[in-house]
Order: structure tokens, then sequence, then C-alpha cells
């Protein structure tokens, strides 16, 4: 009606904020009521939306920040309490990372396996593709299980080491590991 009678986009950019400040639609209602306010615009005056650029940031922000919150609590859910650098570092990942990080979280059985990942990421590696993490990981824990058996135990500065490993290096590592005697040996590869 308002668009009828002849007034402004931006008089209506204002209406429709003083509206929002005057009356909180329930979560429920909220998106339906915003669509049909589009729908609206749209027929009478085919007008695109008023959201302006600066809203278009915060809606995405709000979409990281809400994956973000996701991430955390699947990874205290699988990992146990995260200490606060941790949580700083999941912090600082952007919206690509963290979509590679919810996928890779899924094989994560100790916080090592977060720390080697968390390590990739500042060092640059390539995330694995989604068909061969799978691969990637049995080959790890093979890896693991065999440096475990060689020398009675692995400490866990070793096993991080070890976990932190780009995918390239597990392969020769694996056929090195049949000559190493002790953890020396292993630690001079690394």
């Amino acid at each position: 009606a308002c668009l009828r009678q002849g007034y402004a986009a931006e008089d209506l950019r204002h209406l429709y904020r003083l509206l929002d400040q005057l009356m909180r639609l329930p979560p429920s209602i909220d998106e339906p009521v915003r669509a049909t306010m589009r729908q609206i615009e749209q027929e009478e005056r085919g007008m695109t939306t008023f959201v302006t650029s600066i809203e278009r940031l915060a809606g995405a922000e709000g979409e990281v920040r809400g994956e973000r919150k996701v991430v955390m609590r699947q990874l205290e859910r699988k990992l146990g309490s995260l200490n606060a650098a941790l949580e700083a570092e999941i912090a600082a990942l952007d919206a690509t990372q963290l979509d590679a990080l919810s996928e890779a979280l899924l094989s994560f059985t100790t916080q090592a396996h977060l720390d080697a990942w968390l390590q990739g990421q500042r060092e640059g590696w390539d995330v694995a593709a989604p068909e061969t993490s799978a691969y990637v990981q049995a080959e790890r824990d093979m890896v693991l299980r065999q440096l475990k058996h060689r020398f009675g135990g692995l400490s866990e500065a070793l096993a991080a080491q070890v976990i932190a490993l780009s995918p390239s290096l597990l392969a020769p590592l694996s056929e090195a590991l049949l000559d190493f005697t002790t953890e020396t040996e292993l630690e001079v590869w690394l």
C-alpha cells in the first residue's frame, strides 16, 4: 500500500526498521513474514529487497557463528572439554575451514587428531578429499599401531607428530618404521 502511495524505498526501509524494533516477532514466524514482505515489494514495483550490504554481511557472519557453535559442540561432545588455545584457534577459522573441520571431526578420536588437523591448516596443507579421508585415517591409524607395537608404546608427543603428517608422508613412514629400533630413530625421521 505504501508503494502505491508513492513512498520512496528509503522511507520504507526506515519504516521496516522501526516496525522491527517495535514488534519483535517470534523466530517461528519471523522468516515467513520477511518472505511475504519481499514478495510484496517485488510484486508492487518489481523492486529488489530492502536488505543493505551491511545487513547481508551481518547475516553471513551470523551463519558462520552458528556453524562455529555447532562444530564446537560436536568437538566437545566427541573429544571432551577443549582448552582455551584450541577454542581460540577454532574461533579464527573462516567459513571454508569450518566446513572442512565439520567433515574431518567425524574421524577424530582424540584431541591429538584435532591438533594435527589445525596444524595442517596453519601450514596450508590441502584437506583430503572426502572420498579419501577415510582411507588416509585408516592408513594413519595403521602406522600408529605399528609404531606402538614396535616400541611397546609411543609417547603422546610423537603420536601427535605422526598424526600431523601430511597424507603423502604416511606411506614412506610405514616403510621406514620397519628399520626403526628406537623412538629416537622415529624422531630423527620426523
